[in-house]
């Protein structure tokens, strides 16, 4: 169980980090990190802290594939997270 908090913490501070480095170096005009990475970091469990990177740092937030994507992928992973939590599945 607190492996399972710790990689959900983890994972999640992870999406957000991303969002911060592809955020800065779409400013800076430098290697980007790719659209795939930051939905693989969000199927992974890392939703919420991708969807909190887009709010934060503005990023992202007027592609379709993110506004809606992220938000259901959050959804998801946090409906699967309590669900193993709470020991039903």
């Amino acid at each position: 169980m607190v492996l399972l908090l710790l990689y959900i913490v983890g994972i999640n501070g992870y999406g957000c980090l991303i969002m911060w480095r592809d955020k800065q170096q779409a400013v800076r005009g430098g290697w980007r990190v790719s659209e795939r990475h930051l939905f693989t970091a969000a199927l992974a469990g890392g939703g919420a802290g991708v969807w909190l990177g887009m709010k934060q740092f503005r990023h992202k937030t007027t592609r379709p594939a993110f506004r809606i994507g992220i938000p259901c992928i959050a959804v998801i992973n946090g409906l699967l997270f309590a669900l193993v939590l709470f020991g039903l599945w």
